[in-house]
């Protein structure tokens, strides 16, 4: 929570009780977990049952904070950029002690890394200490994170009504200067230990129609049960009269849920991450900076409200089983003999969760121990597109709304067919979950299109594309035109 936390002034009173109790209950069950033997398997699985629990606690009361959220964003609809003022006084709250509180945080929490368990050492290697060691982020840029971390309510507001981030950076640069003409900054030199973590240069789709279909908000958790897909070719003259089937049987979602695009953005962004890192080890966050912020380390702490969502989307995959029988895919591909059959069941998402605990500090992190089934049966038949990750950093303020939007262009764009890329606005829209019926909808598509604009004017000065125009139809647009890249680079 930031020091000076203005939603609070938006919450009812059973709500802040209620949130209190939540927090008093969390802290107890923490407590309880950092006193469990580890070494035993009875003591791994009530570890695991309290931080269900524990875990629970803090859903619950980000769902109370969520309510009060709401009522501070609606609170600027008259005048949104009056947000800013907020910005400025909630990081003048912030002061030197807290700087270097957060600093000297930092430092413990990876100062007694030797008291990790051993089996956590074996899988990290004997030179994670070392390794964490190595190179500091420059102290400015420390600042500046620290302020960031503290307006998560106020970025909320800016992208709720698309006001111009570089408004709230120029803030936030203006406070971090008169920080620094009023403080020594060579008191804050080599303070921060680093973890070791590459950031992936490709970002990989998953162009398998079994992707398609399964990560949509259109299709429930019920639908997918034993289902089929034809993967015949049907391009050109000579059209394959055979069916080729494709099929999946996905267990262990909610009736009532299931798994949408931004899910799937997620799942992309898991496997591009464990690509090119030694370890198949993350956090959440580390997942989210990917995501959202592509390759720009200057723009690199997700809000938590960012870093919530995705661990709700890794808890859900990682839940849920598939069973993927690809037979008739691999026998199209000349790779199985008639009658052979081949299929892959296991977790959708097969992954452990590690609770590393030291000097008191407890914090998550997901170990991948297989590659997912979905991810072998595209590797498997060569449905693997890439983007250079400097294509995620786009120059819009992202929610999950235009962030899968930003992903289903550059998948589309990553499939090498044909050089011009045609993609529906409707179709856009969908995957974005507008709903034409709303009485809003003319808002919120003039506010997806014109961050589309923005997206695609990025790309093309960044070579993602070679260009792109528009089909329009009584001054609306109905087609986006992309002329592709062979190679993104």
């Amino acid at each position: 929570m930031p020091k000076l936390n203005l939603v609070l002034n938006h919450y009812t009173d059973e709500e802040r009780a209620l949130h209190e109790e939540l927090k008093a209950k969390e802290q107890a069950l923490d407590n309880q977990i950092c006193e469990i033997d580890m070494d035993t398997e009875a003591g791994r699985v009530l570890a695991e049952e309290l931080a269900r629990e524990e875990q629970n606690c803090f859903y619950r009361q980000y769902d109370i904070y969520e309510l009060a959220l709401n009522r501070y964003i609606e609170s600027f609809k008259d005048n949104p950029e009056r947000v800013l003022e907020d910005v400025r006084k909630v990081a003048q709250a912030v002061n030197r002690e807290d700087f270097l509180n957060m600093l000297e945080t930092r430092r413990r929490t990876y100062e007694d890394i030797d008291s990790l368990d051993e089996h956590m050492r074996e899988m990290l290697g004997e030179d994670f200490k070392e390794r964490l060691r190595k190179g500091t982020v420059e102290n400015y840029n420390n600042y500046i994170i620290l302020l960031t971390s503290q307006i998560d309510a106020q970025l909320a507001v800016v992208e709720e009504y698309d006001i111009d981030r570089s408004k709230v950076n120029a803030i936030l640069d203006d406070v971090a200067g008169q920080f620094y003409e009023n403080n020594e900054p060579e008191d804050f030199k080599d303070t921060e230990i680093a973890v070791t973590f590459i950031r992936p240069k490709e970002h990989m789709f998953n162009l398998t129609k079994a992707n398609r279909k399964i990560f949509s908000n259109s299709v429930t958790a019920q639908q997918l049960k034993q289902v089929s897909f034809d993967v015949s070719p049907t391009r050109g003259r000579n059209k394959t009269p055979a069916l080729f089937m494709v099929n999946v049987d996905l267990k262990g979602i909610e009736s009532n849920e299931n798994l949408t695009e931004f899910d799937g953005g997620v799942f992309n962004s898991i496997v591009s991450v464990i690509a090119v890192n030694t370890a198949p080890v993350f956090t959440a966050k580390q997942i989210a900076t990917h995501y959202y912020y592509g390759d720009n380390p200057s723009n690199s702490n997700p809000s938590q409200q960012q870093v919530g969502a995705v661990t709700k989307s890794i808890e859900k995959m990682r839940k849920a089983d598939i069973l993927i029988d690809y037979t008739d895919h691999m026998r199209l591909n000349g790779k199985l003999q008639e009658g052979d059959r081949y299929a892959v069941e296991d977790y959708f998402l097969p992954c452990k969760k590690h609770y590393i605990t030291t000097n008191g500090n407890t914090f998550l992190a997901y170990e991948l121990t297989r590659l997912p089934p979905l991810q072998v049966y595209a590797e498997d038949v060569n449905q693997i597109g890439r983007t250079d990750s400097r294509a995620l950093n786009v120059p819009v303020n992202l929610d999950e709304t235009k962030a899968v939007i930003r992903d289903y262009i550059l998948r589309e764009v990553s499939i090498d067919k044909d050089s011009i890329c045609t993609i529906k606005t409707e179709t856009l829209l969908a995957v974005g979950g507008l709903d034409p019926d709303s009485s809003n909808y003319r808002t919120k598509r003039k506010r997806i299109m014109d961050a589309v604009d923005k997206m695609l004017a990025y790309w093309k000065s960044e070579g993602i594309i070679q260009s792109y125009s528009y089909t329009k139809k009584n001054k609306s647009t109905v087609k986006i035109n992309i002329k592709r890249k062979r190679k993104l680079s």
